[in-house]
């Protein structure tokens, strides 16, 4: 799973105005993405109370309260993602802001399972045998746990917060249009993560 993202986002800000410090804690980053997403909908719409999806509120916490729901920040055929707190369970760790992938009731245990959580294992497993220091440039998941829903259980998955989509990126310059050199940036790491996820 490729993370072109990965693109320094002072990158995407227009001339004059102001880029975060370099030494910006990941907290502040995050929150910038708070207010740089797309809005969307605090929660499920009522027309979705019984639908595929997990009916997720702000200020709802999983797995024993170290997630707290803060936003929903995108939706897929297949999952809504959230922004939340996650509260660090190790001393001297700070808390941080993470995304939650909650996927549709549907995607195991129906007979037609999408293996999206065997694949982030195993990508998981792979970078943390790579003997290079260097970015694989793919999304290395934080952790997983399950919710259950009025229609089943829920698999959820734990990643950093990245970046949103390059359609909205584009809005940050005059006519949309992104600078080559980004754009040839983003290809770069594109390839190197298919790169990864296939050879490794």
């Amino acid at each position: 799973m490729p993370r072109w993202w990965s693109v320094p986002f002072s990158c995407f800000r227009r001339r004059g105005v102001a880029k975060p410090t370099a030494g910006g804690s990941f907290s502040t980053v995050a929150k910038k993405a708070t207010t740089t997403a797309p809005h969307t909908a605090q929660h499920a719409s009522p027309r979705d109370a019984h639908s595929r999806y997990y009916d997720a509120k702000v200020g709802e916490t999983f797995k024993d309260n170290r997630y707290e729901a803060i936003r929903q920040i995108g939706e897929g055929k297949y999952s809504r993602i959230w922004l939340a707190n996650g509260s660090s369970l190790t001393p001297g760790m700070q808390d941080s802001i993470v995304a939650l992938k909650l996927l549709t009731f549907d995607c195991y245990g129906s007979g037609h399972d999408i293996f999206e959580r065997e694949i982030l294992d195993t990508i998981g497993r792979q970078q943390r045998e790579r003997s290079e220091q260097t970015s694989s440039y793919a999304v290395e998941p934080l952790g997983s746990f399950q919710v259950s829903g009025p229609n089943g259980v829920h698999e959820c998955f734990v990643t950093p917060v990245v970046g949103g989509t390059v359609h909205a990126h584009a809005r940050r310059f005059p006519d949309r249009v992104i600078p080559v050199s980004i754009i040839k940036e983003v290809t770069r790491q594109l390839l190197k993560g298919l790169a990864f996820s296939h050879d490794d």
